[in-house]
């Protein structure tokens, strides 16, 4: 599906709370009703302010211990990312980004968009997204850039 197809289910959900069956997953459309309950569907095109160097820091110890334990895994979808110029993003059960790796040039243009350590990306917080989704619906979640509430990523 095309982005600006997309872009124009979104508007007809948002306008008229549907969309034409088969058009979008479902995982998305579930995530639009929650931010559109959120009173999120009119949000501007920003993206999720980072927490203060002093709220991340508060994440420090939790942080650490869940970084540990997800270090092997981490690791083994390192040489993946670096081979597909991607990065692997490591979040907390709240959509706290705790770290990025991968590829240096993605993780460049990732981090332009707020894909960094630090910033919250809960659908609460950021509308639709792969890792607010991927949170809420308790399962992997690939949005299409276009699809995301904010329209803020360009990815």
């Amino acid at each position: 599906m095309s982005p600006d197809a997309i872009q124009h289910a979104r508007q007809h959900f948002f306008s008229q709370k549907a969309v034409p069956g088969g058009l979008i997953p479902q995982s998305i459309l579930r995530s639009w009703a929650r931010c559109q309950a959120l009173g999120l569907e009119g949000r501007s095109n920003s993206l999720p302010e980072p927490l203060t160097d002093y709220e991340f820091a508060l994440t420090a110890e939790e942080a650490e211990a869940f970084k540990r334990l997800c270090r092997p895994e981490v690791e083994a979808l390192y040489a993946d990312a670096q081979a597909t110029d991607s990065i692997v993003i490591l979040t907390n059960g709240s959509g706290l980004v705790l770290d990025t790796i991968g590829s240096l040039d993605f993780a460049e243009r990732a981090a332009r968009v707020a894909l960094r350590p630090g910033v919250p990306w809960s659908e609460q917080i950021a509308g639709t997204n792969a890792i607010g989704t991927s949170l809420a619906e308790g399962c992997p979640s690939k949005s299409a850039a276009r699809s995301i509430t904010s329209n803020a990523t360009g990815f």
